[in-house]
C-alpha cells in the first residue's frame, strides 16, 4: 500500500518526535530550575553554619548583663553576618536556660521592642563598633536583613536633612515678614 503525503511531501508529526519534544523541555526545566537553586544558596546572607553552642553562650553572657544588652545582643556569624539573640531563640530554636541566667529567671520582653527595633540597636551597635567611615550598612546583614534598610543610608539621611533645613529656612523667612 502507498502511503500519501501532502503538498509538502511530510507525513504528519510522529510520537517519537513529541516524546522527544517532551523530553528536551524537562531537561531543560531541570537545568534552569538548578541553576536558580544555586544562584538562591551562593546569594542566601545567612546561609551559614551557625554555631548554637557558642551563641547559646554568648547569649546567656549578655543576659547577665541585663535584658537590654541580651535585646540588643549579636553574635557574629560570619564577616559582617549577625544573628541577635532573640531573633536565633525565636527562628533557628536557639535553647537558652533562663532560670540560671536571667535575673527575672524568665524570657526577657525585651520592653515590648519589635524585631524591626531589635534590629535597627544592632545595626546602630554594629556602627559603633565599626566607625561611621568604615561602616558600609549595604555589605551588613542583621538576622537576614541589610543595615542599609534598616537604618537607612547615610546620603538619603543626607538629603532629607537638606530639605528639612529648607523647608525650616522657608517658615523663618515667611514668619519673620509681618
Amino acid at each position: 500500500m502507498i502511503k500519501r503525503f501532502d503538498k509538502r511531501g511530510q507525513e504528519g508529526i510522529g510520537g517519537g518526535f513529541l516524546i522527544k519534544l517532551i523530553v528536551g523541555a524537562l531537561a531543560a526545566g531541570l537545568v534552569i530550575w538548578g541553576g536558580y537553586m544555586y544562584f538562591q544558596t551562593v546569594t542566601s546572607p545567612v546561609d551559614v553554619d551557625i554555631d548554637l553552642v557558642l551563641m547559646e553562650q554568648s547569649c546567656s553572657n549578655f543576659l547577665v548583663g541585663g535584658t537590654s544588652q541580651y535585646c540588643a545582643g549579636k553574635y557574629e556569624a560570619a564577616t559582617d553576618k549577625f544573628v541577635g539573640c532573640v531573633y536565633a531563640v525565636d527562628n533557628l530554636g536557639l535553647v537558652i536556660d533562663y532560670a540560671s541566667v536571667s535575673p527575672s529567671g524568665s524570657k526577657p520582653t525585651c520592653e515590648g521592642k519589635t524585631g524591626t527595633q531589635i534590629n535597627k540597636e544592632i545595626c546602630l551597635k554594629v556602627q559603633l563598633e565599626k566607625g561611621l567611615d568604615s561602616f558600609e550598612g549595604e555589605k551588613i546583614y542583621v538576622n537576614n536583613q541589610l543595615c542599609s534598610d534598616i537604618i537607612g543610608t547615610p546620603a538619603a539621611d543626607e538629603e532629607i536633612d537638606e530639605e528639612t533645613e529648607a523647608a525650616e529656612a522657608a517658615n523663618l523667612a515667611g514668619t519673620g515678614t509681618d
